[in-house]
């Protein structure tokens, strides 16, 4: 039995980081210490995935929100291409006075842009 009990305790201490983190999601919206405008309560969350679901609308947004992303990444795709085959090929004295600038912008994590 004590060996059933440790491996619970075990798990539960391997979840211990989500749990708070889906407590405090829940908890700090509702009793006013981050605003639910910008971010609502888990339950709320939860609610709306719901009706999402059952109205039809779930699979709709995903499928917007992956168009989305995948219009982002063509025009940043073209853009950047384009660009880079400019200043390599017409532009190659703008792209040598450039080339500290584009480094350290090279430098900057694309998920923090």
């Amino acid at each position: 039995m004590s060996e059933i009990i440790r491996k619970i305790g075990i798990r539960i201490y391997y979840c211990s980081t989500l749990i708070a983190v889906l407590v405090l999601w829940e908890i700090l919206p509702k009793s006013g210490i981050i605003s639910g405008l910008y971010f609502p309560p888990l339950s709320a969350v939860i609610s709306e995935l719901f009706y999402e679901w059952e109205h039809g609308y779930l699979f709709l947004n995903i499928i917007l929100s992956f168009y989305r992303v995948l219009a982002g990444l063509f025009i940043a795709s073209v853009l950047g291409i384009g660009l880079g085959l400019v200043l390599g090929y017409f532009l190659p004295d703008l792209s040598e006075k450039l080339f500290p600038l584009l480094r350290f912008f090279g430098q900057i994590n694309p998920y923090s842009l």
